[in-house]
């Protein structure tokens, strides 16, 4: 794939990580691509906690958006290689790791990836778009438009999501499917 940016002010571009013309890189690949597939998400409420399921399927290449938490991870199925500031770092399932503050990863499922992270959720809010909004730093990339709902994929309105809502004495679930003839693979995870 070859990445024009000539069409980019030299001025913006030189404000750019290498981690924001990846991002931009893989929505310009992915708009290309007659064939999307989305990662659908389970998010699960229990009493303080939140957890958010992610399934990436293999091939699916993406970055995470920016945690402003330390929570832990779990890979459960899967193997994915990931770059971050550290390095590049090969996980395979089953894997439980911490993600750190500040902390935004390039991630490249090699084999189909269920990824689930925990946050504490104090106020037992059971929207996820907000919780994100608590939990993660608002999109910094000036080469893509935060409202892009290639950069909000773990919004319940972008992907397919199924939620589970065990805080009241009261369980419930809610499926959101989505329009199926639009799929898409986003550029961005959460």
């Amino acid at each position: 794939m070859n990445l024009d940016l000539s069409h980019i002010d030299p001025d913006v571009l030189a404000t750019c990580s290498e981690v924001d013309k990846i991002e931009y890189a893989i929505c310009q690949w992915n708009d290309q691509q007659s064939e999307k597939f989305e990662s659908p998400i389970t998010n699960v409420f229990t009493p303080g906690i939140y957890a958010r399921t992610v399934f990436f399927p293999a091939g699916t290449i993406g970055t995470s958006v920016t945690h402003n938490t330390r929570h832990p991870f779990i890979i459960s199925s899967g193997e994915a290689d990931v770059i971050s500031p550290d390095g590049v770092t090969n996980y395979i399932a089953p894997y439980m790791g911490i993600t750190e503050p500040g902390t935004k990863r390039l991630i490249h499922a090699k084999k189909d990836v269920t990824w689930t992270t925990f946050h504490a959720n104090p106020n037992n809010i059971t929207d996820p778009d907000e919780i994100m909004k608590m939990i993660s730093i608002e999109l910094n990339n000036p080469l893509l438009d935060s409202n892009d709902p290639r950069c909000r994929m773990w919004s319940e309105l972008v992907s397919p999501s199924f939620t589970i809502n065990a805080i009241n004495d009261e369980f419930t679930t809610k499926e959101n499917e989505l329009n199926i003839n639009r799929k898409k693979k986003l550029c961005l995870d959460g």
